[in-house]
């Protein structure tokens, strides 16, 4: 090997052309001997991206995502740690490969050992460092099992490549091994939020074991380009072991369609949902790929066949994501990766290019683009402030439109919650569909400890609730009886909150702590007290009766005996839902456990308050696990499923509307661009002459789309924020439009605050550059396919 002092010849000034023609066996020596070519500080960090590879990193992103929606649908910050951690966990792996398998890449890349040599191969390692550190600090961050999972699985995944194991070079084991580059995320996403047992569920073993065997046959297909580098180097992998190139993508070509097809017997078992066979679909671009693999029986070509599996890969993956769940969190990590994948080739962030083989432009070329493209936009100020105008307010439109579904979803949320229905109900086992009397909970000590005891408890009140009936003088009405604690409830919802809120109540006033209370009171002989009760205001209307009026009560006991009780009218309420206010009596619990003939220890229902929406799940699952099997746990979800349907079908019509809207814009910005080329044809016909690459011309007109994009994202978010903020503090008042209807989301609160959300921006911006970006296509396409002579001649 050669020394620093010996490489004199060589300038810390070579260009990657230069560098490409040093013999082969000049080259590793010059990276082995930690000589480092000029390069400048932005530079050394886009060269460690680069060799990171962060296109293929997105494949271990979705397979996270993949994962965790088998476990839950939880917002919590829990999912950009093991997003960032499954990013990560590729990209430190490409980082490896490249650390160890320099002397394969001066045969195979030549242009990557060339980022190699202007990085420094002791700068690369200590980038290999600082990547593993970070790996564990955020699998720390996330929970214990993540951590474990972290700590044994990382030295495997790195002896893909690592001595003293180099598993790259036993075929089948190696393979697996490079599997768990997807298979690995796929399981820290299930362990991102894992609340029950068993640890894992039968349809996520069978999801798992699929992806195993899915990316070992995209494990064959790697290795295929590197097929005659490997020979040079004496490296066995599942390509060398093969007589020919030809003869390992014919296995290649195998493996894989058994890898997809491997998804049917799983469908069959109904371990996934039958319609997760539509991405099969991506079968028929995977044969053709792997046809051309076979024929092209070149290295350079064999990349780009390897860059369209890629291509296929993530579109394969993202169809079985979004079928298996689709929700607002799977479409922002969609289009987040969408916009990595293309964007490598944009920005030039990917070290297995076509020039890594055959030669290509200098580092620094992309900014130049990006240059002369920003420029370009203001050589006509005018179109271009009117696209970024329209675009700007088209961005600005989105995000309001998304954190106003937000706001008015959680308002669902809250109100639903306030109104008494609470995030966890517990009762007797089938009490909730029948509410029959005899269904009743003993309430003891114990159980009241245990439940001081959760952290995620903010508050909890018992109740009784059974079915009646209501009558005054000729009238009557059936009712669901409420039987609540003057003390406790106004914790957990807005009934008697008299201090505090009035809430619903327009009449009268709460209930009090003797309004169980009859007879003779105070040793005043001259006035008969009567239990309290608060009805509805269209029971009110219906009953046409007063504050202060006697109406009769009648229950079934849990004895079966039926008992009546007069009740003297306290207060009236008025929701926005009208058969709640027409059929809802709500009397002191004490009063309602004489009439149902319950000791005072029995109990309907225990209602419970979390401090956070986030925290409703996991609770529920340790009552669950807590409680005797005799219990019903219901989550809100469950208790209302009308409203929770709502919502989905809902947040689908958002999404619709969003996409439509930038659609429609992006129509605006095809005959922007399109006009910007037809007058720059002689402008083009001139670049092409004098030698500038068509690639080059394509990245110019794209670039000056992105920078369209991403100002129009930028002064979008600048425009809509006071109105964001009014809206989250003001709200918007929707009462005068209720009148006379009945608005069962919205139960209590006319108003409808805004709430910003994160995802759902970052969501809004990805898709605005990738559709800008799509768009440009045809415009980039159109410039790119100019007669030369034509072009110069145009007037």
């Amino acid at each position: 090997m050669s020394t620093p002092s010996s490489l004199p010849q060589l300038s810390k000034k070579l260009t990657l052309r230069q560098f490409q023609e040093l013999p082969t066996d000049l080259k590793i020596d010059y990276v082995c001997s930690g000589v480092e070519l000029e390069h400048n500080f932005i530079d050394k960090y886009k060269i460690i991206v680069m060799l990171g590879r962060p296109r293929t990193c997105m494949v271990g992103v979705l397979a996270y995502a993949l994962g965790y929606s088998y476990v839950g649908n939880v917002y919590a910050p829990i999912i950009l740690f093991g997003a960032l951690l499954s990013f990560l966990w590729s990209f430190s792996a490409n980082l490896h490969n490249t650390y160890t398998d320099f002397k394969e890449d001066a045969y195979n890349l030549p242009g990557r050992l060339y980022l190699v040599a202007r990085l420094g191969y002791r700068n690369l390692y200590r980038s290999l460092i600082v990547c593993n550190i970070l790996k564990i600090i955020i699998a720390a961050f996330m929970n214990l099992p993540c951590l474990i999972f972290a700590v044994l699985v990382q030295p495997l995944v790195h002896q893909y490549s690592f001595p003293p194991l180099r598993l790259k070079g036993r075929p089948i084991i190696g393979v697996w091994v490079f599997s768990l580059a997807v298979v690995s995320p796929f399981v820290l996403g299930v362990l991102s939020q894992q609340t029950s047992d068993p640890l894992f569920s039968t349809e996520s073993i069978a999801m798992m074991l699929f992806l195993t065997v899915w990316f070992m046959a995209k494990g064959f297909f790697k290795n295929v380009p590197d097929y005659y580098g490997d020979k040079a180097a004496n490296l066995t992998t599942s390509a060398t072991i093969f007589s020919s190139w030809k003869s390992a993508s014919i296995f290649t070509l195998a493996c894989t369609v058994v890898a997809y097809l491997a998804l049917i017997p799983i469908a069959i078992f109904n371990l996934v949902p039958l319609k997760v066979l539509i991405s099969l679909i991506w079968l028929i671009p995977v044969v053709i790929n792997c046809l051309k693999l076979i024929e092209v029986n070149d290295g350079a070509k064999g990349n780009y066949c390897l860059k369209i599996d890629m291509l296929i890969s993530v579109g394969f993956i993202i169809t079985l994501l979004l079928l298996t769940k689709f929700n607002i969190l799977n479409i922002v990590v969609t289009v987040f990766s969408l916009f990595i994948l293309f964007g490598s080739d944009w920005f030039g962030i990917d070290s297995r290019r076509n020039q890594d083989t055959s030669g290509g432009s200098n580092l620094g070329d992309e900014m130049i683009i990006a240059k002369i493209a920003w420029r370009n936009l203001w050589r006509n100020r005018r179109r271009t402030l009117i696209t970024l105008c329209v675009m700007s307010f088209s961005v600005a439109f989105m995000i309001y439109m998304v954190s106003l579904a937000t706001g008015y979803h959680k308002g669902i949320i809250a109100n639903s919650v306030k109104a008494g229905t609470s995030h966890i109900q517990i009762h007797k086992e089938t009490f909730h569909s029948v509410l029959k009397s005899d269904l009743f909970l003993e309430w003891n000590s114990k159980m009241e400890e245990k439940m001081r005891s959760y952290n995620e408890v903010k508050a909890y009140s018992l109740r009784i609730k059974s079915l009646g009936l209501a009558s005054y003088t000729n009238k009557a009405q059936n009712i669901t009886l409420w039987g609540v604690n003057p003390k406790t409830e106004p914790t957990i919802s807005v009934f008697h909150n008299e201090v505090k809120n009035k809430g619903p109540l327009v009449e009268g006033s709460y209930l009090k702590e003797t309004d169980y209370l009859e007879g003779y009171l105070d040793n005043n002989p001259h006035v008969f007290h009567l239990p309290g009760v608060l009805i509805g205001k269209k029971m009110a209307e219906h009953f046409d009766i007063r504050i202060g009026s006697s109406m009769v009560v009648t229950l079934q006991s849990a004895g079966g005996e039926i008992k009546q009780n007069l009740f003297q009218v306290r207060g009236i309420f008025q929701t926005l839902i009208p058969t709640y206010d027409a059929r809802t009596v709500i009397i002191h619990h004490k009063m309602a456990q004489k009439m149902l003939s319950y000791s005072s220890s029995q109990f309907s229902e225990v209602a419970i308050v979390v401090n956070d929406y986030s925290d409703m799940k996991p609770l529920a699952e340790k009552l669950k696990s807590d409680f005797s099997s005799s219990f019903e746990i219901l989550t809100w979800d469950q208790i209302h499923p009308n409203l929770v349907d709502f919502i989905r079908v809902d947040n689908v019509f958002i999404v619709f509307f969003v996409v439509t809207l930038f659609v429609v814009t992006s129509i605006g910005i095809v005959i922007t661009l399109l006009m910007s080329v037809f007058e720059r044809v002689h402008e083009f016909g001139v670049m092409l002459a004098i030698g500038m690459k068509e690639s080059n011309l394509k990245s110019l007109i794209l670039a000056e789309s992105l920078w369209l994009s991403i100002v129009s994202c930028i002064c979008g978010s600048i425009l809509i924020s006071p109105v964001l903020y009014m809206g989250q503090t003001q709200g918007i008042d929707v009462s005068y439009m209720l009148e006379g209807a009945s608005l069962w989301a919205i139960s209590l609160d006319p108003t409808i605050y805004t709430e910003f959300s994160l995802f759902a921006t970052l969501g809004c911006f990805a898709l605005v550059i990738c559709v800008t970006l799509i768009v440009s296509l045809y415009p980039a396409k159109k410039a790119t396919k100019m007669e030369i002579v034509q072009a110069m001649n145009f007037v």
